[in-house]
Order: structure tokens, then C-alpha cells, then sequence
């Protein structure tokens, strides 16, 4: 089946002899573009075609503009921001296609792991917006859920038994964060500032590993 624009519906017919095939590259199904998603959030992991070093690289900032603190460009992807639920920017990764009466936005939030498709045809033709218009809609939720698991995972006093070592885990706006450090009964809070009464917890990628 194919999608003909009420804009230049003769594109659908055109031959551009190339790679460019058909019209212009525009011609794809939401199933395809969901599996690319997929398999690009999903880099690293087994069976996947795409190593993590390789996606790292690919969502890589390569120059930010100053004058808007809101536009970015990386080495394959466009970069913009969009606020979370707890007022932080985060980066969305996204490439925008348009040909005639065709619009696409294949778009990623890599920070939360989902991805957006968005594919028009006719008049209309910023399917960016509507790929921005959802990542609004949907963070929301995505963070509640993140926060609610992040909790009954990693929140709360652990202890070892055999020796004197404690450590307290909180989240607040949605980032864990280390309270209390004692290891083998050294407050180790006193090596670090001492304005400081909590330090960030960021993964290491590994399961339930932080830094």
C-alpha cells in the first residue's frame, strides 16, 4: 500500500534512478520505522547490529548554538531540547525528511529509551512539531514510571552485615541520589565538599552499577 499526497501526488510515480528510490527516500510503514528505533536503542545489546561505542558516537554533540541554549548539531543526528517533568532540558535526537507532499520525523530521547515516528503526507508539512508535540505529552508519564521504579529498586538505608557500612539512597526530581556513606565506619561525606550533604548517583551502564 501506498500513501499518495493530495500535495504533488505525481512524486509517488517519479524514478530518481538512485538510491534516492522512491520519491526521494520518503516511502517507508510505521512498522519499519519503529524496528529502526528499536534497534538503535538497543545498541550494544546481543543480537544487535549496532554497537554502543558506535551509538555513543553517533548521538555525540558536535557543535551547540550559544545564542538559542536550545539547538544542537551532532555528527549524524540534529539535537534540540525539551524539558522534563522536572524542569531539566534533555536531548532529543532526531532527523526530519520532507519531499513534496511527504513530511517524516524519525526522532529518539535516549535519556528515557523511547523513540517517536511521525510520517504525513499532503499540505501539512511540520511532522518535527508533532515528533516535539508528543515527547511533551508522553515525558510526563515516563518519568513518573522511571521514578516509581528507580524507588522500589534502589531506594532506602542498605547495610552490610559483616561490616560497618551503610548507605542511603534518596531520588529527588528524578535522580538518585547517596545521603549517607559510611564504609567500615568512615563517614566518607567528610572527603568531600562540605557544603555538600548528598552526592549524584549516575550508571555505569552496567545493571544496578553507579558511580
Amino acid at each position: 500500500m501506498v500513501v499518495v499526497p493530495s500535495l504533488a501526488p505525481e512524486v509517488a510515480d517519479q524514478d530518481f534512478l538512485d538510491a534516492m528510490n522512491p520519491a526521494a527516500g520518503q516511502f517507508s510503514s510505521l512498522r519499519d520505522s519503529a524496528i529502526f528505533l528499536r534497534s538503535l536503542l538497543s545498541s550494544g545489546t546481543q543480537g544487535s547490529l549496532l554497537s554502543k561505542t558506535t551509538f555513543n558516537t553517533w548521538i555525540h554533540s558536535a557543535h551547540a548554538f550559544e545564542e538559542d541554549d536550545w539547538t544542537e548539531t551532532g555528527f549524524v543526528w540534529e539535537i534540540i531540547k525539551a524539558h522534563d517533568s522536572n524542569k531539566r532540558l534533555r536531548r532529543i535526537y532526531w532527523k526530519l525528511g520532507a519531499m513534496a507532499g511527504y513530511h517524516a520525523a524519525i526522532a529518539i530521547h535516549p535519556g528515557t529509551m523511547y523513540g517517536v515516528s511521525v510520517l504525513l503526507s499532503g499540505h501539512y508539512p511540520d511532522a518535527g512539531k508533532i515528533a516535539y508535540d508528543v515527547f511533551e505529552v508522553f515525558q510526563p508519564h515516563l518519568d513518573t514510571v522511571l521514578a516509581e521504579l528507580a524507588t522500589s529498586l534502589y531506594v532506602g538505608t542498605w547495610v552490610k552485615s559483616d561490616s560497618n557500612t551503610t548507605v542511603a539512597v534518596a531520588i529527588d526530581k528524578g535522580t538518585l541520589y547517596v545521603d549517607k556513606l559510611v564504609l567500615n565506619g568512615t563517614n566518607i561525606f567528610t572527603y568531600f565538599d562540605p557544603f555538600s550533604d548528598r552526592l549524584a548517583l549516575r550508571s555505569t551502564e552496567q545493571l544496578d552499577e553507579f558511580r
